[in-house]
């Protein structure tokens, strides 16, 4: 912060990078956020300084290597270290195998598991995997008496699809008649979308509002800035937002993703 603040004319338009030894210290400078808020004030300062002088800052952890004891324990602890333990293996597999889906999918999957447990415990129906197809039609049914809407029914039965893969097992829910049942419950409730699209004129509407609905001066002008540039650049709210301070997805747009020079402002979106 303070090499930023005395030396920012001299590196203006530079690329500057940190070698820090302390990991915490190499996040908050790389994800531009922390949990503690005495902290983002320097963390704030530290953004407007570099984008005044278009700097990029970015920090690489330099791991203290410690001097090894001279025993044999060290050395057989150093051999048993060279590959990873199965247990290991075990947690990055199922870490994959998580990241496979967003969160609230697996919420909404998880949801549907519920929901279906409830149908077969009120109706005293077997719980098995898979669903037997005259359950899945009956459960179908029974969802649209409860004017569930077609989204939704199709939402949970894709969740019971998604715990029939998972299990290696019959995908019941491709069954013929459970497919035409998906369509005549859509036929039966057509919806239309009443989502409209945000336009120039309520996109100024909305950023006029913000000096009287923001807290501070910094914080209206960090909203005006991100749904401007959402707009122009037509991103997604995952491509300029986060879930929240310690969120440490890479989908979302990071300093290092925007150049800023005289006359043109560079984005780099992420290709998926």
């Amino acid at each position: 912060m303070v090499a930023i603040i005395l030396w920012g004319s001299e590196l203006r338009n530079k690329k500057v990078l940190f070698h820090i030894d302390n990991e915490g210290a190499v996040h908050i400078i790389n994800k531009k956020s922390s949990k503690s808020s005495d902290v983002m004030i320097l963390v704030r300062r530290l953004v407007l300084e570099t984008l005044h002088h278009n700097i990029l800052i970015k920090a690489d952890h330099v791991p203290v290597v410690p001097f090894p004891e001279p025993s044999t324990k060290c050395i057989s602890d150093t051999n048993s270290n060279s590959e990873p333990s199965m247990d290991s293996i075990t947690e990055e597999s199922a870490r994959l195998f998580s990241d496979s889906l967003a969160g609230n999918t697996w919420k909404s999957y998880s949801r549907a598991r519920s929901v279906l447990d409830s149908f077969q415990l009120l109706y005293t129906l077997d719980k098995v995997w898979p669903v037997p197809v005259e359950q899945l039609v009956q459960f179908i049914a029974y969802l649209s008496l409860k004017h569930f809407s077609p989204a939704t029914v199709r939402l949970y039965i894709s969740g019971i699809s998604f715990s029939h893969k998972e299990r290696n097992l019959e995908d019941t829910t491709k069954n013929f008649v459970v497919s035409k049942m998906l369509e005549g419950l859509h036929r039966n409730h057509p919806q239309r979308d009443n989502r409209a699209p945000v336009t120039l004129p309520l996109l100024r509407q909305i950023t006029d509002a913000l000096p009287s609905i923001c807290s501070s001066t910094y914080e209206s002008l960090l909203f005006k800035s991100s749904f401007i540039l959402a707009f122009f650049a037509m991103l997604r709210v995952s491509e300029f937002t986060t879930k929240n301070k310690s969120d440490s997805s890479t989908e979302a747009l990071q300093l290092s993703d925007v150049v800023v020079s005289d006359c043109q402002l560079k984005i780099n979106i992420k290709k998926k």
